[in-house]
């Protein structure tokens, strides 16, 4: 469609600088001639179907077709200079076919130095967007060379007319009100190549003065006033062709052409207008590491994408090779085995043959069988055939036995390596999975708040905190981080999270504090979440024992996620804390990386089961979702727990077998909303077992207390109580709260 467009404005110019000049600008960029050459004739056919403009567009192909190939088998690199030539080259029909009049020969002459011209603008421009891909900040060169092509689609578009409907102002509309969301300066300068192009096509002078009013209106309104400024251009296009255009009288039928535009920019996709402030707020603005970290996240979402398909195709060829294993035991095989060893010198072997009418094979299976499905074979599993007639019969049992031990030997080897080749593969595919979302996380591009961080330094500074440097961002999912550059004394001011907070209009809290260079500090700050947890802790060990047997804990696995582990080992003491241990540091690492839950638990359970000791763990989780207040309650064998809300007490039944029981154990899964001020507890089986599961709901439903480790301390103090130390017993108790905006 470009192509077209192209010779639609040389015919209208006269000269014949652009199509030829983009063609070959296309072919210096490394752009497929297979595909370009078609699409270049085929554009020069629409235009103008005659056997000139054939000739004239099959020239540049017939140039650089053999040019390329030359270059390519010599191994010289395709430079400018040669480029330059071949445009040259190409351009020389236009001479042939202008022989018949002097102007026409003066038309082609300035066709083919306006093609050099045009050439090395084109190339700028499709380098910086094929090649750069536009990752770095426009130099002066790519500005100007951008400025050209806006310059050539103004008189491109200005040259066509429709009846009394202008393509023009559609075009302009468009274009200026979109880059207005790239910035202003950016719409100004749109619009007044745009209007150059627009002025020389048509000789109309004022064409260029509207264009420049539609971009410095575009440069009065913000991009969040985009409505604004759309109806703002259709009243100043009004005024201005009423008052200031005496060439042709005032009809309202113009300002449909403008008014198209608006409306189109209107239904423009927010996400596409977002991607314009994108690339504006990274390539105008002046600090050029804010481009080159958008870069570089670029570049590594590229590897992390990469990382995962390898560990996608190791875990597709170790769960192939596991299903393509043999499950049954060959019979035949082991037959042989048997045959061979005893009946092949035998003396009686043709006379075995002759009374069974076949190989001693048929007979010797059923031996095999009988040691295979009972373990060992012995003489009342021999048939009557060899018991009357073998004189062998106890090296036959033997070798029987032998033969399905060893064979038996293997199985169990192989089925322990194909336990652990299953093992490795799940684990290669937790991590394809974690690749490709920190892929995704890393792919979205950092925007970046220029005015904001300008207005969060004077602030500061106004308070007398000398913050050198801010800035503010947002990625993936449009979460807010913000960085802030400090002398060290100024450190742990409150002014600070308040300047901040005010001007976000958001709740912001500390993510991080590192040194810098010099006396200054670099502090990260995050959104807040919406809720806070906090929790308490309380256990008891089994009388006799300094150590109990079960182990909680709490963390932050995520920006906006809090899990609560509570594992219950078998037995009690040292052994069974420490395996108790192990099972939570394990479920810990795993989501702090990232991993699924159906991974984590299928790996743990076989990780642990690789301990010479058989142990098993009643798992408890609840991993609550900061940002909304849902929570996750997943139990492998773990006890009830109970949501406490304003003395109402819910219970979340248990269910699902313990970790280790089984390889591949399912967890119960129960999703729930919590409101502010409610109550998780945990408890293991030596809490429920003394105190008993309605006796609990009661006593939590009398609990006046807002601190949740005041709450552990009742529930394991009654346990305490009733129970005189017969088993271990845990209290795991978290208070889930929406913190007062300050």
């Amino acid at each position: 469609m470009f192509f077209i467009f192209l010779f639609y404005l040389e015919d209208a110019v006269g000269i014949r600088p652009f199509a030829v000049a983009f063609f070959m600008a296309l072919v210096y960029c490394k752009q497929n001639i297979l595909i370009l050459i078609p699409l270049y004739i085929c554009a020069a056919m629409i235009a103008a179907p005659n056997i000139p403009m054939l000739i004239i567009a099959s020239a540049p192909a017939a140039v650089i077709a053999p040019a390329l190939f030359i270059h390519y088998k010599a191994r010289i690199k395709l430079k400018l200079v040669a480029i330059n030539f071949y445009t040259f080259l190409a351009s020389l029909p236009q001479v042939f076919f202008s022989v018949d009049s002097t102007s026409e020969i003066a038309d082609a002459v300035i066709g083919i130095l306006g093609a050099q011209i045009c050439l090395y603008g084109a190339v700028i421009a499709l380098y910086a967007i094929l090649v750069k891909r536009l990752k770095f900040r426009m130099n002066t060169e790519e500005v100007i060379a951008f400025s050209a092509i806006a310059a050539i689609l103004g008189a491109g578009f200005a040259a066509i007319n429709i009846y009394w409907y202008t393509p023009y102002y559609t075009a302009l509309a468009v274009t200026v009100l979109l880059s207005m969301f790239i910035d202003g300066k950016t719409a100004l300068i749109v619009s007044a190549a745009y209007g150059i192009g627009g002025a020389i096509i048509t000789g109309q002078p004022e064409v260029l003065a509207l264009s420049v009013i539609y971009g410095l209106l575009c440069m009065a309104f913000t991009k969040n006033s985009q409505y604004f400024a759309g109806i703002a251009v259709l009243a100043a296009d009004t005024i201005f062709r009423a008052f200031f255009v005496s060439s042709a009288p005032f009809s309202y039928f113009s300002l449909i052409s403008p008014a198209v535009g608006v409306v189109i920019v209107f239904c423009v996709p927010n996400k596409i207008k977002e991607r314009l402030s994108i690339f504006g707020r990274c390539f105008a603005e002046r600090h050029t590491a804010r481009t080159l970290v958008n870069r570089d996240r670029r570049q590594v979402a590229e590897k992390l994408k990469m990382l995962s398909g390898v560990f996608s195709e190791i875990q597709d060829i170790l769960y192939i090779e596991n299903r393509e294993k043999e499950e049954s035991a060959n019979i035949e095989l082991l037959t042989r085995e048997v045959t061979a060893r005893c009946c092949k010198n035998c003396i009686s072997l043709e006379g075995c043959r002759e009374a069974l009418g076949t190989d001693t094979d048929l007979i010797v299976s059923d031996l095999v069988i009988a040691a295979l499905e009972q373990g060992k074979a012995t003489i009342l599993d021999t048939p009557p055939f060899l018991s009357s007639r073998c004189r062998k019969i106890n090296g036959l049992i033997t070798a029987a036995n032998d033969a399905v031990e060893a064979f038996l030997e293997g199985e169990k080897s192989k089925a322990s390596i194909d336990e652990g080749r299953a093992m490795v593969g799940g684990q290669m595919g937790g991590v394809a999975k974690i690749l490709t979302e920190l892929q995704r996380e890393v792919e979205c591009p950092l925007s970046y708040d220029v005015g904001t961080e300008s207005k969060l330094i004077e602030e500061l500074n106004a308070v007398n905190i000398g913050a050198t440097e801010a800035v503010i961002y947002k990625g993936e999912r449009s979460q807010v981080s913000a960085m802030l550059t400090i002398p060290e004394a100024d450190y742990g001011k409150i002014e600070i999270e308040e300047a901040l907070n005010r001007i976000m209009g958001t709740q912001m809290q500390l993510a991080k504090a590192e040194k810098t260079v010099g006396a200054t500090l670099a502090l990260h700050f995050e959104k807040a979440p919406v809720y806070k947890v906090v929790y308490g802790e309380r256990d008891i060990a089994r009388e006799g024992n300094s150590t109990s047997g079960d182990r909680h804990s709490g963390i932050r696995i995520a920006r906006d996620k809090v899990m609560l582990i509570l594992s219950d080992g078998m037995g009690s003491g040292r052994g069974a804390s420490l395996n108790s241990g192990y099972a939570i540091s394990l479920i810990e690492s795993f989501y702090r990386a990232g991993f699924d839950y159906k991974t984590i638990f299928s790996s743990v359970g076989k990780l642990l089961s690789l301990r010479e000791r058989e142990e098993f763990n009643a798992i408890d989780i609840v991993v609550i979702d900061t940002s909304s207040g849902y929570a996750d309650f997943i139990k492998l064998g773990g006890r009830e727990s109970f949501i406490v809300t304003g003395g109402g007490v819910e219970v979340i039944e248990c269910g699902s077998l313990p970790l280790g029981i089984i390889e591949d154990a399912v967890p119960l899964i129960e999703n729930k909303k919590l409101s502010s001020g409610s109550f998780i507890v945990m408890v293991s089986d030596g809490v429920i077992d003394v105190i008993g599961r309605e006796t609990l709901t009661e006593l939590l439903s009398g609990i006046s207390t807002n601190n949740p480790d005041t709450v552990a301390e009742i529930v394991i103090k009654e346990t305490a109580r009733l129970s005189g130390g017969r088993d271990d017993a845990s209290v795991l108790a978290a208070r889930i709260f929406k913190e007062a905006a300050r």
